[in-house]
């Protein structure tokens, strides 16, 4: 490797990408900042988890660009070396100046949010999402992604006895004069099944720059659990949270759809797409669950299994104006069905990333 005692050393003495990877592997300190180069992308390190910190990882990230320009990033550090209950345990925030995003900045900790989604409404920033302990939502506000003061932070919803709340960092989405984001709801008697049941939540900001969001009340769908007749007639039986068949129907993600034509009010329809973790070896690893959110009934149907290249791992969908897609960055299984239906590592890779398109939310590319 190329020898340097500093990382700003390394990079003036001409080190490539590769030995700035193993100079940040062997130093004990953040190497965040570092452009690390593949054949096509440039990618730049935020956040660094070194050797030093055993059993814990980064994870959970979440970005948004900022009105005033820059981009904030949201992530969280988890793992057998993290303590759930030390009241630092949260978001760490980290900030972006400049447009390409090569420099980042950490520049705040939100206690007690994990698995929490960045967003932008109007000129406020917010992250939603559980609680750590996984016993509430949590909705917190800042004005410049730097100050999260406790003072504007609040419960959305309060899970009950026996129950949690869990998620990702999954999408949020303001449609039809609302702000609508997904979670799942596991009773601690079942948590072998993650997500047992699914809840759209969603407020009506009332103010002209979103900060009033903080005070206004939400209210959640009926919940909908997973049901067992939805696999596809032609898949063997799958058993739902048992030891082999599926782990669970996880990490709803929202998509808004095209304007419902049946509502008289002329919303625009919602939908939730959520990963399907399937442990059956017979099942292609490409799969994931779409509902559909009834306006007049509050409540959410499913729609169908999509054939749906990553929906083994999280993904995130989003709806693209500038061409009418959906897009969606996955992790597809590349290996042949004679390799996954034998190696557990083959099937539950996450090794490559691909940027899959529809035109319909039905059809995939």
């Amino acid at each position: 490797m190329c020898v340097a005692h500093h990382l700003a050393d390394a990079r003036a003495a001409g080190c490539t990408s590769a030995d700035l990877i193993e100079f940040c592997e062997d130093s004990a300190r953040s190497c965040s900042g570092t452009v690390l180069r593949d054949s096509s992308l440039n990618l730049t390190e935020v956040a660094w988890s070194g050797p030093e910190q055993r059993g814990i990882y980064i994870g959970a990230p979440s970005l948004v660009t900022l009105p005033g320009g820059g981009v904030l990033v949201s992530s969280n550090r988890f793992g057998s070396g993290v303590n759930i209950s030390d009241p630092d345990t949260g978001a760490t925030i980290h900030r972006s100046s400049d447009a390409s995003a090569s420099v980042w900045r950490e520049v705040a900790n939100v206690s007690g949010a994990c698995d929490n989604t960045l967003f932008v409404l109007k000129k406020t920033v917010y992250l939603l999402g559980p609680a750590c302990h996984l016993d509430a939502v949590q909705l917190a506000r800042s004005v410049d992604g730097a100050r999260w003061p406790t003072a504007d932070r609040r419960i959305v919803l309060q899970a009950t006895t026996g129950m949690s709340y869990a998620s990702a960092p999954t999408t949020v989405v303001v449609a039809n004069g609302r702000v609508y984001r997904a979670v799942e709801v596991v009773t601690k008697a079942d948590n072998t099944a993650w997500g047992s049941s699914l809840i759209l939540f969603a407020a009506v900001p009332q103010d002209e720059d979103g900060r009033g969001l903080l005070d206004q009340p939400w209210t959640a769908s009926k919940p909908l659990a997973f049901g067992t007749r939805w696999p596809q007639a032609a898949w063997p039986p799958v058993r739902w949270g048992g030891e082999w068949g599926a782990k669970g129907w996880l990490e709803g993600g929202v998509v808004p759809g095209p304007v419902d034509a049946t509502s008289q009010s002329r919303l625009t329809s919602i939908y939730v797409v959520l990963r399907l973790d399937l442990l059956s070896t017979s099942v292609a690893p490409s799969h994931g669950v779409l509902v559909r959110f009834n306006h007049t009934d509050n409540a959410l149907t499913f729609d169908r299994i999509l054939d749906f290249p990553g929906g083994h791992s999280k993904f995130a969908i989003r709806f693209d104006s500038a061409t009418g897609l959906y897009i969606s960055l996955v992790n597809n299984v590349t290996a042949p069905p004679e390799q996954w239906m034998t190696s557990e590592t083959a099937r539950l890779a996450r090794t490559p990333l691909s940027l899959s398109v529809s035109k319909d939310l039905i059809r995939w590319t």
